[in-house]
């Protein structure tokens, strides 16, 4: 309640700050104010919140209900994965595609809850079935335990009997870095590869320091975590001590044999970088890679498809690629 109070009294200061921003041409002109807007709160919250992460507890945040056409055009149902907590997102037109969905958060926070409205237009414009996984989350759950839930949900889907030419594993930041390292513990257990992986600004590089870092501190939301990161990774890798072991960052990962992959990132996102990087390799080990650079665009912007084109466009790419490879 509190947060919210403050956000409320900081408010009109963020209202003005993207007026003025606006005015002096300091930001994209593809945005709109509504982005703009979302974005600057986003960076005032995140600087304020995300130390609570690092010193180990994982925040509570919202867990709402779809509501709108959203709602209309989807059912929910809760259920559980390899022990864990998940949830069905059925569009009324779909096949038997499915996507398993692993959410953002740095690995340290995020939920079904945080990504329901995502996943709900992810499973409309696939018109495909999404499972959202609730994964163990770090400080308490560290490294390997969040990956070691999505490999079992996979499993566990599989046991099923969801087909791996029908099956995708998908997820953004944090989601999506895990996308990719489960594609290569996958392939390190000799399990069936699925049709495809959906990865949007995945995380796949844990000493990232590339130039995207600095060059676009002043648009992407995600600026804060670079006070934070140092404390960020040992809370996520526990006793692993190589935050380049491939498992975590996959981008040092042997990525031949991977499935096609969709990979997105915002062109003004500060991850940048890694992921053009991660596409890069991929392409170089014989991987069939689509990436697509949202021109202007920050951290995962698809989650801003109601109030940015934009976003509801790469949306639709999204929905294209899962359709394309299992009709």
């Amino acid at each position: 309640m509190w947060t919210l109070l403050r956000f409320l009294l900081v408010l009109p200061f963020l209202v003005f700050r993207v007026a003025w921003r606006r005015l002096r041409g300091a930001l994209p002109a593809r945005w709109t104010f509504t982005f703009a807007l979302a974005i600057e709160s986003l960076r005032w919250m995140i600087d304020g919140m995300l130390g609570r992460f690092v010193a180990g507890a994982t925040a509570a945040l919202p867990d709402p209900k779809l509501r709108g056409w959203l709602a209309r055009e989807t059912e929910t149902e809760p259920t559980t994965l390899a022990g864990r907590p998940a949830e069905w997102i059925r569009p009324r037109q779909h096949s038997e595609r499915c996507l398993l969905y692993l959410h953002g958060g740095g690995f340290v926070t995020g939920s079904i809850g945080t990504h329901r409205r995502l996943m709900a237009r992810l499973a409309v414009a696939g018109q495909t079935r999404v499972v959202g996984l609730d994964y163990r989350l770090a400080p308490a759950h560290p490294f390997p335990a969040g990956l070691d839930d999505c490999v079992a949900a996979y499993r566990a889907l599989l046991d099923a009997g969801e087909k791996p030419e029908r099956l995708f594993i998908g997820g953004d930041s944090a989601g999506g870095g895990l996308t990719l390292s489960t594609l290569l513990r996958l392939k390190a257990e000799g399990l069936p590869m699925p049709a495809g992986a959906v990865a949007l600004s995945p995380a796949v590089d844990l000493v990232d320091i590339r130039d995207s870092w600095h060059a676009n501190a002043d648009f992407d939301y995600l600026t804060p975590i670079r006070d934070h990161v140092l404390a960020l990774i040992p809370a996520y890798l526990g006793p692993e001590p190589n935050p380049m072991h491939p498992f975590a960052s996959p981008i040092y990962g042997d990525l031949a044999g991977l499935p096609p992959l969709l990979l997105h990132v915002g062109g003004r996102e500060v991850m940048r970088d890694q992921v053009v990087a991660f596409a890069e390799a991929a392409k170089a080990a014989g991987v069939p890679v689509e990436l697509h650079v949202g021109e202007d665009m920050v951290h995962v912007f698809h989650a801003f498809f109601d109030v940015q084109p934009d976003a509801e466009t790469a949306i639709e790419r999204i929905g294209a690629f899962l359709k394309a490879r299992a009709a």
